[in-house]
């Protein structure tokens, strides 16, 4: 099979080139990060072209791995010089604003494939995508999964999809950046060596956060319709607890934390949530 990655020097288009060269696949890159892609050659037996629509020619499959706000641009650019019958994938974070143009791929005679992957490139385990129905579920379900072999698959619709986005994705991103700038003039190296496990876990979470491209928190947020809405929320809540340590009112604040504990016990074991805390911190510990 001949592939081609666009936007093969980020992180995610990284992790799809060394996905198809494991799979001993014919592989054709682009990216506006001309230097990047350079280096990229010399790590992986690539075809490495000038722009995305030398790339696509004769490909079976193409991926686009571009940032969110690039990808109906890419789509649109490339759709009519894809080869006919070929298989056309993206990779985007949120999915109303794309599913419309791919559908409209289709009517070039090419398969639309809509995937989110629901890990990281350095996530080593088991690998999840959402799957985002484009035409026909049961058909693209059944070209991913030969694509994908040894992945899981998960049917979200498009509206779905970006809702949950802004609650797992953007709304963590906007906490954490929130707690970086709060703590980005202190003492690190005093506050490690008193800190205990949620410190160390929290510090992991924020640091990994904030090691993405700003870019990318920044598209996450404003092309989300759904995440001011979340942040609104958590700023009425955050305002509502600051309220209730500022009157001193123990009574009141027992009576939030129960009601926010009671809600999320419906759903959630919370004690089994805290012993997996020490336990992802003895893992860590060992590396």
């Amino acid at each position: 099979m001949k592939v081609a990655i666009l936007g093969a020097a980020g992180k995610m288009g990284k992790w799809f080139v060394q996905y198809f060269t494991d799979m001993n696949y014919d592989l054709t890159v682009s990216d506006i990060k001309k230097e990047e892609l350079k280096r990229l050659t010399k790590s992986y037996r690539v075809k490495l072209v000038k722009n995305n629509l030398e790339a696509v020619k004769d490909a079976d499959l193409t991926v686009v791995s571009v940032p969110i706000n690039k990808t109906t641009d890419v789509l649109n650019e490339i759709t009519p010089k894809l080869k006919k019958g070929s298989i056309v994938s993206e990779i985007a974070s949120l999915k109303v604003c794309v599913i419309d143009v791919l559908r409209e791929c289709a009517k070039f005679n090419v398969q639309p494939l809509s995937l989110h992957p629901l890990f990281g490139p350095l996530w080593r385990g088991k690998k999840r995508f959402a799957l985002i129905p484009v035409l026909n579920s049961e058909r693209e379900l059944e070209i991913a999964k030969k694509i994908f072999p040894d992945a899981d698959f998960r049917f979200v619709d498009a509206e779905k999809h970006d809702k949950i986005m802004a609650l797992i994705l953007s709304l963590p991103y906007f906490i954490n950046m929130a707690l970086a700038s709060t703590l980005k003039d202190e003492d690190f190296r005093m506050l490690t060596n008193f800190g205990g496990t949620t410190y160390t876990l929290q510090l992991i979470l924020m640091g990994s956060i904030m090691a993405q491209d700003s870019e990318f928190h920044f598209l996450l947020h404003k092309l989300n319709r759904n995440s001011l809405k979340y942040f609104e929320r958590f700023m009425s809540n955050a305002n509502r607890i600051i309220e209730i340590i500022k009157n001193g009112n123990a009574k009141e604040f027992k009576a939030f934390h129960k009601t926010v504990n009671d809600g999320l016990s419906r759903s959630l074991d919370l004690n089994a949530l805290y012993s997996k805390m020490y336990a992802a911190i003895e893992f860590l510990e060992k590396l």
